[in-house]
């Protein structure tokens, strides 16, 4: 027998996204159980009356907070792209310069206690 969640853990497996989708069903399992024990806690007291009332403050402080969090997400994103992208000379000189040996090797090497001295020199501490 095949489970439907098998055929979407492969879907996003294919994708790269195996871990995502694991994440994303357990916490909703998780949530599943908390709201759950909260309503056996909530009746066990009967708080039914007091938290029907809290409801819609509760509601309109979360719905602000997420408001608040995707108008900063927004600006954020907006103030990265201060700096224009590279144009193709660019690029292609700093790629370039990414693939060649670096020329302060030797001092790496001095700095860790093997030799001092330019590229030249090897005397040995």
């Amino acid at each position: 027998m095949n489970f439907p969640w098998n055929d979407a853990f492969d879907f996003f497996t294919e994708r790269g996204r195996g871990a995502l989708f694991f994440r994303s069903l357990a916490a909703f399992f998780v949530t599943f159980l908390l709201g759950a024990l909260a309503d056996e806690v909530i009746t066990a007291n009967g708080w039914q009356d007091d938290v029907v009332c809290m409801m819609p403050p509760v509601g309109l402080w979360l719905f602000l907070w997420f408001y608040v969090a995707i108008r900063r997400m927004r600006k954020r994103r907006r103030q990265r792209q201060q700096f224009s992208p590279l144009s193709c000379d660019e690029l292609t000189k700093a790629r370039s310069k990414l693939m060649k040996k670096p020329a302060f090797l030797w001092h790496s090497r001095a700095i860790r206690g093997r030799e001092i001295g330019g590229p030249g020199r090897k005397s040995l501490i």
